[in-house]
C-alpha cells in the first residue's frame, strides 16, 4: 500500500506489515537497523533484478557491491554459498528462506529497514466489495485466524516440503 498505488486502486488492510530485511550468515548484518551499516565496498549484496529491493540497495547502500539475480532461489543460493554477504528482500522471503534451509546457519531479523504495509488492491468504484473485504479482514483478525495464517506460513515449515530444493 503506497500513496502512488492508492491513486490507481483502493486498498483494504493492511493484513500484514513487511519491509526490507537482510538474509545472511552474519549476525551483525542481520541486525543492522540502517542501510548505512552495510554501505561499504567490502560488502556484496544480492537483490532481485528490477525489484524495489534492488532500488533500495542502489539508493541506500550505493557503495556496496550489488548482484542483481533473476530469482530468489539464485539469490538465496549465493548467500548459502558465501558468494554474497546478504540478500536484501522483503521479510516474507527472508523468513521463508530460514524455514526452507534450517540446516544452513542463515540469519534474518525483523528489523524492517523499510515499512511496507500489505493490503488487498481492488477497484475504487466498488464500495460493496470494499465493505465486504474490510469486514472479512476484521473478522479474521478478531477471531485470531489472521494470526493463525501468519503462523502457518511464517513459523510452520511443513508446507515447504512441496517446494524443490535449490541445487
Amino acid at each position: 500500500i503506497t500513496p502512488q498505488r492508492n491513486l490507481k486502486a483502493y486498498f483494504v488492510g493492511p493484513y500484514l506489515t513487511s519491509g526490507k530485511c537482510f538474509l545472511t550468515k552474519v549476525q551483525q548484518i542481520a541486525t543492522a537497523k540502517d542501510p548505512s551499516e552495510v554501505d561499504s565496498q567490502d560488502i556484496t549484496l544480492a537483490a532481485l533484478r528490477g525489484s524495489t529491493s534492488q532500488r533500495f540497495v542502489e539508493n541506500r547502500a550505493p557503495n556496496a557491491k550489488l548482484i542483481a539475480t533473476k530469482d530468489y532461489d539464485e539469490a538465496v543460493k549465493l548467500v548459502i554459498q558465501d558468494k554474497v554477504n546478504a540478500l536484501v528482500a522483503d521479510y516474507p522471503i527472508c523468513v521463508t528462506s530460514l524455514l526452507r534451509y534450517p540446516q544452513v546457519e542463515l540469519v534474518s531479523v525483523f528489523t524492517l529497514l523499510t515499512f511496507e504495509p500489505l493490503g488487498i488492491a481492488i477497484p475504487r468504484d466498488d464500495p460493496l466489495l470494499v465493505n465486504w473485504l474490510e469486514n472479512l479482514l476484521l473478522g479474521l483478525e478478531g477471531s485470531g485466524k489472521l494470526k493463525g495464517l501468519e503462523d502457518k506460513w511464517f513459523k510452520d515449515a511443513s508446507w515447504l516440503d512441496k517446494i524443490p530444493e535449490v541445487e
